[in-house]
């Protein structure tokens, strides 16, 4: 898969394809714990054996994060 120049590495652990998916979270205010807000956050799923990278702030990051365990796994 490519997104905005990112491509994701197959599953590590099952081969499978990846996707980036987001998250919208809610932002509390700390003092007063009102909502302010949302904010969309980003992570890499598997669509095969469903595992997934946590959260990130930016879909770089989270395909970042999926590609280098890909390398992990490809050593010998």
């Amino acid at each position: 898969m490519k997104l905005k120049n990112v491509e994701l590495k197959p599953c590590p652990y099952c081969g499978g394809k990846a996707e980036i998916k987001t998250k919208h979270r809610k932002i509390y205010s700390v003092v007063s714990k009102y909502l302010k807000g949302t904010t969309q956050n980003f992570y890499v799923k598997c669509l095969k054996c469903q595992v997934k990278t946590k959260i990130f702030f930016t879909f770089s990051e989270a395909a970042a994060e999926w590609n280098y365990t890909r390398i992990l796994f490809d050593k010998d």
